[in-house]
């Protein structure tokens, strides 16, 4: 009787073991991702900047993740028109994480090293990025673009 309960309790259980997020297996490199910023801080060692515009900095508000080419370019409205290679992929718990450097300007220092962390069950992203004495931290969302274009 008690292993009767115990299958009917499992059997019962399996729809909502076996539902995830929506999106967690688009998330998984075989998509690529469109994405934009919500809010973008900026840190140096004076102060702390809110409300900064991410196109006067570099970065394209509205953005592509391809994974086929290992890029991240701005959408084709957008200001920046900079591709920014990605250097690598991981899969941690449930975030999707790429890594890359960047050079910046040419002339300039204003290179610098990225991370952009992606949950995998929201779509709810965090890009941080640093260089000579200043740091960007961005939050923003991403979304599979189906058919992985």
């Amino acid at each position: 009787m008690k292993n009767r309960k115990r299958l009917l309790l499992f059997l019962l259980s399996l729809p909502v073991l076996m539902t995830g997020p929506a999106f967690s297996g688009d998330f998984d490199g075989s998509n690529a991702l469109t994405g934009s910023v919500d809010r973008l801080i900026e840190i140096n060692r004076l102060r702390v900047i809110e409300g900064v515009d991410p196109d006067t900095v570099g970065l394209p508000e509205k953005f592509i993740i391809d994974f086929r080419e290992n890029t991240l370019r701005g959408t084709p409205d957008s200001l920046v028109r900079r591709v920014v290679r990605i250097k690598r992929i991981e899969h941690i718990e449930d975030k999707l994480i790429l890594l890359g450097a960047d050079e910046g300007m040419a002339g300039t220092s204003s290179g610098l090293g990225w991370s952009l962390s992606i949950e995998k069950p929201s779509g709810k992203a965090v890009l941080s990025a640093a260089g000579s004495g200043i740091a960007y931290v961005a939050f923003g969302t991403c979304t599979p673009i189906r058919g992985g274009k």
